[in-house]
């Protein structure tokens, strides 16, 4: 198998490899963008008022999905590990330590959801209606967040084995299952708010029914052996949380940064919805690019190792021109239509208004970040993995608060929007010449690389 797969990488046409190896993770990660959106279009067209609590609980979901990706990259690795050293137990055992990691978790969020949702939303508003609609939502959801933590870990175990497929079936019938909910216990049964948190959770339990379903009824690699997760091993659960914790650490930078956001723009009015409306039409865009990254990394990185340059140079070329593609046609969509895209959220005059002003200025981001983020692959695939690290964490953090805080120290507050695009062209200026420096030093053949 491993010497089929290296043939594949060696000698498969580069262009027809990228794409053989992007699409699947591309749609997983559209299907995920779908997933995220579905909620806020549908309570937006029940209530104006709901779109706001959506928009405010969204970073503690976002954290949900920090924990649930840690625990799952810790467990991948290990299971990947462990089954190419023929090591079956530990496999097992590490499979069904996540799943103790992720019930354990699934505790932490479920008193979260009891105790935190209306200091939560307080920070952010004073009025007493959004805060109700909130604390409904948020409750709800963080309550029933065992089903998307565990469904995870064990996606990304079975991906692990090399089973790509039933962990994106999972996805698509959670993303159709809350699709169909949705507008049923919202509109229908006139649960408002709380129907759509209900639609959310019944489709990370259907989800997660199709992993149980993987591993109990089709034949797998990996046992669920429930003695294995009612007694863990710590040592085990020592190396997931070791190898998961830059992870959990980059995924959750996100959600803090959004919550940090919300607290600058909260005076400025529609921002805090503007905001939550902008990131989840922004996955759209992101999330192919990100499914691109997941294809095009261990192309890069078996050149590299390969000692293939002409390979490297191609991928190189052809992910950037790709990524290049989808941040140009996310910017050209969002400057072109925002009215269009502010109208799936039942947005009165002044809100479309007011949204498409910021749309247009966030959009300039796309540009700069298409050419950015196939940088940290780069760096990944070189083995300079705390460049990727800082790359990222500049991206999302270290630039782009700061930024946006003197924007809102400014007369008019409203072009804190361009904090997004100025600290990607920063980081773009910065990590160019870099990136071109560490081939050079790493692969000695920099004269070979082009970017068009």
């Amino acid at each position: 198998m491993d010497i089929l797969k290296s043939e594949k990488l060696k000698n498969t046409p580069v262009n027809k490899l990228l794409i053989a190896m992007s699409l699947p993770a591309i749609f997983s990660m559209f299907v995920q963008a779908l997933y995220n959106i579905v909620d806020t279009i549908f309570v937006s067209w029940k209530n104006d008022s709901y779109l706001d609590a959506v928009s405010i609980a969204f970073p503690l979901q976002m954290l949900v999905i920090a924990f649930a990706v840690g625990i799952g990259v810790g467990a991948n690795s290990l299971v990947a590990r462990s089954l190419g050293e023929s090591k079956v137990d530990k496999a097992n055992k590490t499979l069904n330590n996540s799943i103790f990691l992720s019930l354990v978790s699934g505790i932490i969020f479920i008193l979260i959801g009891i105790f935190i949702p209306r200091v939560f939303m307080q920070l952010f508003t004073s009025n007493e209606n959004i805060i109700d609609y909130g604390v409904s939502y948020l409750s709800i959801c963080l309550i029933g967040s065992t089903f998307v933590l565990l469904e995870i870990s064990l996606s990304r175990c079975l991906q692990a084995t090399g089973n790509m497929k039933m962990p994106m079936i999972g996805q698509l019938v959670g993303a159709i299952t809350n699709i169909i909910l949705d507008p049923i216990f919202i509109f229908l049964f006139n649960l408002g708010i709380s129907g759509a948190a209900i639609a959310t959770v019944i489709g990370q339990f259907a989800a997660l029914l199709v992993s149980i379903f993987s591993y109990t009824r089709l034949k797998q690699d990996l046992m669920i052996i429930p003695k294995y997760f009612l007694r863990p091993d710590y040592e085990i659960i020592k190396e997931i949380c070791i190898i998961g914790l830059p992870a959990m650490i980059m995924n959750s930078i996100s959600s803090f940064t959004i919550i940090i956001l919300n607290i600058f723009v909260k005076d400025i009015n529609y921002a805090i919805k503007v905001l939550g409306i902008y990131f989840k039409l922004q996955s759209f865009v992101f999330m192919p690019i990100f499914g691109l990254m997941q294809g095009s990394l261990p192309i890069l990185a078996y050149n590299y190792g390969n000692n293939n340059p002409i390979r490297f140079k191609k991928t190189f070329n052809l992910t950037l021109v790709y990524s290049f593609g989808i941040g140009l046609l996310g910017f050209l969509i969002f400057m072109i239509f925002p009215k269009f895209l502010m109208d799936f959220f039942n947005s009165n005059s002044d809100l479309k208004e007011y949204g498409a002003f910021a749309l247009r200025l966030i959009s300039i981001n796309f540009i700069f970040a298409s050419l950015s983020i196939p940088l940290t692959n780069v760096f990944q695939s070189l083995g300079s993995g705390i460049k990727s690290l800082a790359m990222s964490l500049l991206r999302q953090l270290v630039l782009l608060l700061p930024i946006a805080y003197l924007f809102t120290l400014l007369a008019d507050k409203n072009y804190f929007w361009l904090a997004y695009p100025i600290s990607e062209f920063i980081v773009f200026c910065i990590f160019l010449p870099l990136a071109l420096q560490t081939i050079k030093k790493k692969v000695n053949f920099v004269q070979e690389i082009s970017f068009l």
